[in-house]
Formats: structure tokens, sequence, C-alpha cells
């Protein structure tokens, strides 16, 4: 897992390909279409514990995470200028480290299925001489990968630019 804490802003996401030695464009669609109600599964129950855990006050923070997976990077992050350090009344576990151990639990259990659907394919591709790799394929996922963590980072920046503060600020006094 790659964990990246940016000025408040949390980073927790996890390249399940490289885990497990497997590289998205080696995968068929048919793999892929398998692997996806697994993938998707993990999400609903990542988020469902995120919105059972996570406090709310404005719920800035909580509705800034983003939950999905990008191939087989699972992202899971909060540009949000505070996120790391929000922690519920009178604990002070921050509530990403639990969303992290989470999310590996997860996964975890998760795991002997994906691996079985990409050995499933490795026997098939093993017994017809193996897949070609895809171009289009490694140039979105290159695109993903250079374009992804970028995109991140604006989004910390925007949040440290005006802080949440100020933004419930301007809201409040345009309502008024």
């Amino acid at each position: 897992m790659a964990i990246l804490l940016l000025d408040g802003a949390v980073d927790l996401s996890i390249d399940v390909g490289d885990r497990l030695g497997v590289d998205e464009a080696d995968l068929s669609r048919r793999t892929l279409s398998k692997l996806a109600p697994i993938l998707q599964e993990l999400v609903r129950l990542w988020r469902e514990e995120l919105l059972s855990i996570w406090p709310v006050d404005t719920g800035r923070s909580q509705s800034s995470w983003t939950d999905r997976w990008e191939g087989l990077v699972w992202v899971l992050r909060n540009p949000v200028e505070y996120a790391e350090y929000v922690h519920n009344e009178g604990d002070p576990t921050e509530v990403w480290s639990i969303l992290e151990a989470l999310s590996e639990d997860l996964l975890a259990d998760a795991l002997p299925d994906i691996e079985g659907i990409i050995n499933a394919q490795q026997r098939r591709d093993r017994g017809t001489g193996g897949r070609t790799r895809s171009l289009l394929g490694f140039v979105a996922k290159v695109l993903r990968a250079r374009f992804s963590p970028r995109i991140f980072a604006a989004q910390a920046s925007r949040f440290e630019a005006v802080s949440s503060r100020e933004r419930t600020k301007r809201q409040l006094r345009r309502a008024a």
C-alpha cells in the first residue's frame, strides 16, 4: 500500500497488480469482467464502513473520499487538507488509519478469488501460447498512472489554497 499524507490530504492507494506480479495489460477482457464484481464489492464494503465511522460536521471531508479502481489499483484518496487529522471524539486514533487497515483486511479476504481468476487466465494462456499485449491498453495504463497522482495533488492543493474554514464562512455569507 502506498500511503501518502500530503499536507493533511490522504492517499491510501493499493496496487493489487504489483502485489500479484500481474500487469493489467496482460489480462483479457474476459478476466477483467470476471474481476469487476469482486473489485466493486470491495468498493461498496469500504464505502459502507467509511460512512459508518467517519465523523461528520459539515460532511466535506467524508464526501471528498475517492473510492474506485483504476485498473488494478484501488484508489482511496481524500484531498481535504485536514483529512489526515480526523478522529472520533474521545479517541485520538485518526480514522484514515482505521480505513487503511480495513482496506487491507477486505483485500486479504478477496485476494484468493482474484488470484484464482488471474491464474485461470494464465493457465489458458499457457495452453494457447500466451496473450499478445495490447499497445492501447498499455498506453491507457501509463497515462492513468501518470495523471492520477497529479490530479490528486491538484485537488489537495486547491483545498489548501482556500481552507475549509474559509469556504464555510463564504458559504454562510452567501446564504445570509
